[in-house]
């Protein structure tokens, strides 16, 4: 299995720790201030939910990437998602990477790119990044594009480039 690693950018540190901090802020806040007649609802949304919202939004986060065969696995905070790559169709580096794109659903920056985003030259697409440039679009079987951002782009196209089906 070949590795790719993939360091959050200072965009991705500075956002996770930001709601991190607000939702700890929260949480902290519905145990300290006392609200009348508030009761169990307040309780739930200022101090409980927050903690669901880190502890949901957390395992999703992108570390890495790694290759094995045809199977690329997204190296996630505590798990990994495969991809098959079979039948990849193309796979180019991208200097500019996910600039001039829209999110439709997803994060763009707590702990990472993630979700859906649209682009003009590309339409929908789907990011497992930890950066929004530079990165690496890969066309798979079916017509889907994926972005991922591992340190060396290059590495990553030149390890998958054997997988492309003319």
């Amino acid at each position: 299995m070949t590795e790719f690693p993939a360091h959050w950018s200072r965009t991705v540190w500075v956002t996770s720790i930001a709601v991190i901090g607000l939702m700890l802020t929260i949480a902290a806040s519905g145990l300290v201030i006392e609200l009348p007649d508030a009761g169990g609802f307040m309780l739930f949304h200022l101090t409980i939910l927050p903690l669901v919202v880190l502890a949901v939004a957390t395992p999703f986060g992108v570390r890495g990437y790694a290759l094995r065969g045809t199977t690329l696995h997204v190296l996630r905070l505590g798990w990994r998602e495969s991809i098959d790559l079979t039948g990849l169709r193309a796979a180019r580096v991208a200097p500019d990477g996910m600039r001039r794109s829209w999110r439709v659903f997803g994060s763009g920056g707590y702990w990472g790119y993630v979700g859906q985003f649209r682009r003009r030259d590309l339409g929908m697409f789907r990011a497992l990044a930890t950066r929004s440039e530079p990165g690496v679009f890969l066309t798979l079987r079916g017509g889907g594009v994926l972005f991922v951002s591992p340190d060396d782009p290059e590495a990553l196209v030149a390890a998958v480039a054997p997988l492309i089906e003319a």
